[in-house]
């Protein structure tokens, strides 16, 4: 059944790449000077599988800053961090043959794998010791149960694990190609210190897991969470901070394609929706299925009480922010892009592209997450953006 679905998500993929936009030979970029289109400190972002993420890491310990950039290549090894001088970026940190013993080499193993984000290795950021710091690094592999958590030892210079398995973790067996791990502050304690791991599709299942002393535990498992019920391929959830406390406590699930999202509450392990509707947000739809959601701080109070959405593709972007409990955008665009990051590329299944990838990055290192990141995998695409009083311009 799960693979009917994954070829449904294909088939509208493939309208997509029709219409795809020629190489980055053709990008034009109305204010791009300063566009990266050779990758980032000697990171070149050539293959369609490399990912990048933020993470809290300056070579001697943790500074509870997401003001690093990790760059990885699943399928052949090759990992780097970056750092940022002054938006000039040089790696820190850098290896050809994966990261604290986890080899990185399991690639997609098709090119609609990659194009739908299916299967090969994933690295988040976690705090895995509840100091507050998402310092440590949890890699896994969808569709093979295998999962380490690695740790930064100052005394060696190296990345370390902490936990491995080639069973799952928790009790959960991560046995499918769509398999998804986040981090989550589900205690409302301001640590991303739970592991939330959701199985989307037919067999759909979401669980939390506790940590203590290293081993993991379910504190929630459910087929859906909060009346949400994850019965869709596309369906994505990610960790948000609804009430504006400083608090990655509550969830946003919605379904890319059609329109769907959801706001949830956790109250003493309960779930339950805050806010809902099945036809997006005011100034975005979530009506195609390449439409991606993150958090973000777009006022710079500390908070990511805001949601990024964006379209690859196509130039179309709203920063929704809350409003009488519901959402509004006084910050968008219909298709001429962000600060001269046009968005120019679909996912297409036939050569693999994932298309516009983005996440909230702290780029000035005060502790808020206001900065943005946005690559295109495989064309060697990557930008940096500034937000300085709600003014975003490009500075990488």
């Amino acid at each position: 059944m799960n693979q009917i679905k994954i070829l449904g998500v294909i088939a509208l993929l493939s309208i997509l790449a029709a219409c795809r936009k020629s190489g980055p030979s053709a990008l034009s970029l109305s204010s791009g000077a300063k566009a990266s289109t050779s990758g980032m400190g000697g990171y070149n972002l050539t293959s369609v599988n490399d990912r990048a993420i933020a993470v809290d890491f300056n070579g001697v310990g943790s500074t509870g800053k997401m003001d690093h950039i990790l760059l990885y290549r699943p399928g052949a090894g090759l990992i780097s961090i970056m750092q940022n001088n002054s938006n000039s970026f040089s790696p820190i940190w850098q290896s050809t043959t994966g990261i604290g013993g986890y080899d990185l080499l399991g690639g997609p193993r098709t090119a609609s794998d990659n194009a739908l984000d299916l299967a090969a290795d994933k690295i988040i950021a976690f705090d895995y010791t509840s100091s507050g710091h998402n310092d440590c690094l949890l890699c896994y592999r969808p569709g093979t149960k295998t999962v380490w958590i690695l740790q930064w030892r100052l005394k060696t210079e190296s990345w370390v694990p902490v936990f491995q398995s080639s069973t799952g973790i928790g009790g959960f067996d991560l046995s499918e190609v769509q398999d998804k791990i986040i981090a989550f502050d589900y205690n409302g304690s301001g640590k991303m210190d739970h592991l939330l791991i959701y199985r989307s599709g037919s067999a759909a299942t979401v669980w939390i897991l506790k940590n203590v002393n290293g081993t993991f535990s379910p504190v929630f498992e459910g087929g859906g969470i909060g009346g949400y019920n994850m019965n869709q391929l596309q369906d994505q959830i990610i960790a948000y901070d609804w009430n504006s406390s400083g608090l990655m406590d509550h969830l946003v699930c919605y379904r890319p394609g059609n329109e769907a999202v959801w706001v949830l509450q956790n109250v003493n392990g309960s779930f339950s929706p805050v806010y809902q509707t099945s036809s997006g947000f005011p100034q975005f739809s979530v009506g195609l299925p390449q439409d991606r959601i993150f958090a973000y701080d777009f006022t710079g109070n500390g908070h990511q009480d805001a949601l990024f959405c964006y379209r690859p593709g196509t130039g179309v972007f709203a920063v929704e922010q809350r409003n009488s409990g519901g959402f509004n955008s006084n910050f968008s665009s219909l298709g001429q892009g962000l600060a001269g990051y046009a968005f120019p590329y679909d996912p297409t299944y036939v050569d693999g592209y994932i298309g516009d990838r983005g996440f909230a990055f702290d780029n000035q290192s005060i502790g808020q997450n206001t900065g943005l990141v946005f690559y295109d995998a495989g064309t060697n695409l990557i930008d940096v953006l500034n937000n300085n009083n709600e003014s975003i311009t490009q500075v990488f």
